[in-house]
């Protein structure tokens, strides 16, 4: 299956795919066509076609992607104004459909300079739902690693997830 969106053989040059998989099987991969970022879905031992996640920067999108133990996670890239962004991902385990990304959520600031997916961009997370994001972010001779965390936070008596975003202004919440 065709993560990064096209077929085989490939009319284009794919960026390096970058995968992760929790212990039950299931997982995400991120990957760059051009100026897209594509996020693909593992599940029911099956990656699914990619999906266009957002612009990103061409050739240095450098998606990466991180998955819980419960299945929810996330993909991350470098937009093409040099901003890191994530979509999620909301799993549920008794459905056979495969999940879509939630919204397109920046994770980084400009006022703190350009990010550098090129120098750095790592997303990981724990069993309990926790995730991280952290890359690259200034101006030459100014540079530091920031570092966006979420959390899974139980919203209702039906239990959905939400996302909070935890960085340098704020949270953001994710539906």
């Amino acid at each position: 299956m065709a993560i990064d969106g096209q077929g085989f053989p490939g009319v284009d040059n794919a960026g390096p795919p970058r995968v992760d998989i929790n212990g039950r099987g299931e997982g995400y991969a991120g990957s760059a066509l051009g100026g897209t970022a594509f996020g693909a879905v593992l599940k029911d031992r099956n990656f699914n076609a990619g999906v266009p996640l957002g612009p990103s920067f061409p050739s240095l999108g450098l998606p990466v992607a991180a998955v819980d133990e419960a299945g929810d996670g996330l993909v991350a890239w470098q937009a093409a104004d040099l901003t890191i962004h994530a979509r999620a991902y909301d799993n549920v385990r008794a459905s056979r459909t495969v999940q879509a990304p939630q919204r397109d959520t920046p994770l980084s600031n400009l006022g703190a300079g350009p990010a550098d997916a090129a120098n750095g961009l790592e997303a990981a997370a724990d069993r309990a739902g926790d995730a991280a994001v952290a890359f690259a972010q200034g101006v030459p001779g100014n540079k530091a690693i920031m570092v966006a965390s979420s959390s899974v936070c139980r919203t209702s008596a039906s239990g959905s997830t939400c996302w909070q975003i935890a960085t340098s202004s704020g949270y953001v919440v994710l539906p």
